[in-house]
């Protein structure tokens, strides 16, 4: 079976500080006994913000440098896939051609691909 097709047991989420104090994506996940792995807050400062940064002034490769540090620490402590729950993150890791992309979820595009589908069914 293919990896992305494999349900989790541990999906990292990587994310602002303020979207992970809220708490959304844990809370879904756990709903769904999924247990999840977050940045620490040293990890947020070191790569993820910077990460966000360079992409925001047009650095995507630097950008995608940052996050994918970030993605690997989450894999390194059990995450077996990533949400990107953060638009820059998956604009960087394209960039930089992340070989770990198959193990990513954009909610972006799938509420954008969702819409999408909508409109088409209704117009």
């Amino acid at each position: 079976m293919n990896d992305a097709c494999v349900r989790p047991e541990w999906v990292g989420v990587i994310a602002t500080q303020g979207t992970l104090e809220a708490g959304w994506y844990q809370h879904r996940l756990a709903q769904q006994d999924i247990e999840v792995v977050v940045p620490t807050e040293e990890e947020l400062t070191q790569w993820f913000v910077p990460g966000c940064y360079a992409v925001k002034r047009g650095a995507l490769k630097e950008g995608g440098e940052w996050l994918s540090l970030q993605a690997n620490a989450l894999f390194a402590r059990g995450a077996q896939k990533l949400v990107l729950a953060c638009t820059e993150v998956p604009v960087a890791l394209e960039a930089v051609n992340a070989p770990f992309r198959h193990l990513t979820f954009d909610p972006a595009q799938a509420l954008a691909e969702r819409c999408s589908q909508l409109w088409q069914i209704t117009r």
